[in-house]
C-alpha cells in the first residue's frame, strides 16, 4: 500500500475528529454515569443535545485511577472521579459531597475565567504607547537555554554555574532579568490609536456589554454573594466584583440580582472587578 499523502493524512484525520465527537461512544470517550446522573447532565453543554465526551483531561485522570486500581493500591483507600458510580461505592458519603462541590466549584471558576478571556479577545487593542521589541534578540525560554548550553549567557550572567552541567544553571527567571538588565531589549515605542468606546453604552433594559470601553469597563449581570462591615462582594459570569461600602444603600440582599458597571482591577487582586456604579434599570 501506497503511503498517504499531506492531503489524505489531513482529510483522515479531520474524518476521525468529527466522528468522535458524532460517535463518542463507540470510541470509548464517554462513560455512562459519569455525565449524566439519575437522567440529567452533570455538566451542562447548551450546544449538545447528548452525552458529553470525556476532556482530555479527564481521560487522564481516568486512565491514571485504573492504573492504581488495577495494581491494588491504597489498601481500601478511594482516589480518582467520584462522579462515576463504578468508583464511588466505598466513598464516605461526607467526602463524596465535599469533593463534588469542589469539582463543581473549581468547574465554574474555570467557566469564569474563559468567559472573561473570550471578553478582553472580543474588545479592541487599547490605544497608547507599546514598546517595539529588538528583532535581533531571541526570545523565550528556548533561547534563555540555549544560551546557558553553549555558554552564550556568560556575557550578561556571571556566578558559580557551568554550561557543562545542566545543575548548575540558575532558574530562567534570573537570566531573563540579568539580560535585560546587560541588554537593551527594545528599539523604540509607538503609539496606537484609541479604538474603544470612551465610556460603557448604556442600551436597553437588561442588556449587558460584552467588550470592555476604553477605562476597562463594563455592564454585567450579578447576584450579591456578601455584605460585611468592610465591604461587599457579587458574582458576574466573568468572575467576582468588590463593592465598595459608598453602595450599600443601592444593593439588594444577598442573593438577589443587581446589575451595574464594574471596571477590569490588576490581575493580582481577589475579585477581578470592582463595581463602578449600581444600574436602576
Amino acid at each position: 500500500m501506497a503511503p498517504l499523502t499531506i492531503n489524505e493524512f489531513v482529510q483522515l484525520n479531520d474524518f476521525f475528529k468529527e466522528e468522535q465527537l458524532k460517535n463518542p461512544q463507540e470510541h470509548g470517550l464517554v462513560i455512562e454515569g459519569h455525565h449524566h446522573e439519575n437522567g440529567f447532565p452533570v455538566r451542562s453543554d447548551p450546544n449538545s443535545l447528548g452525552t458529553i465526551p470525556l476532556t482530555p483531561e479527564e481521560s487522564q485522570a481516568l486512565k491514571e485511577y485504573l492504573e492504581i486500581r488495577d495494581m491494588g493500591a491504597g489498601c481500601g483507600d478511594w482516589i480518582g472521579i467520584v462522579s462515576e458510580p463504578e468508583f464511588n461505592c466505598d466513598i464516605p458519603e461526607l467526602d463524596k459531597t465535599v469533593m463534588i462541590e469542589e469539582w463543581d466549584k473549581w468547574e465554574k471558576e474555570v467557566q469564569e475565567k474563559e468567559n472573561l478571556l473570550i471578553a478582553q479577545a472580543r474588545s479592541p487593542q487599547i490605544g497608547g504607547e507599546y514598546l517595539v521589541p529588538r528583532q535581533d534578540v531571541l526570545w523565550g525560554i528556548d533561547s534563555l537555554h540555549q544560551s546557558l548550553e553553549d555558554g552564550s549567557a556568560r556575557l550578561f550572567l556571571d556566578g558559580d554555574w557551568h554550561h557543562g552541567f545542566p545543575d548548575t544553571w540558575p532558574t530562567w527567571e534570573d537570566l531573563a532579568e540579568a539580560r535585560s538588565q546587560k541588554i537593551h531589549l527594545f528599539c523604540g515605542s509607538v503609539f496606537l490609536p484609541e479604538q474603544r468606546r470612551k465610556t460603557v453604552l448604556l442600551g436597553q433594559k437588561g442588556q449587558t456589554s460584552n467588550v470592555f470601553d476604553a477605562e476597562n469597563k463594563m455592564i454585567v449581570n450579578a447576584t450579591i454573594t456578601h455584605k460585611g462591615m468592610n465591604y461587599h462582594t457579587a458574582r458576574c459570569d466573568k468572575g467576582a466584583i468588590y463593592i465598595d461600602l459608598k453602595f450599600t444603600s443601592y444593593i439588594p440582599n444577598i442573593g438577589e440580582d443587581v446589575r451595574m458597571i464594574v471596571r477590569l482591577k490588576e490581575a493580582d487582586r481577589a475579585c477581578p472587578f470592582a463595581c463602578v456604579k449600581v444600574l436602576k434599570y
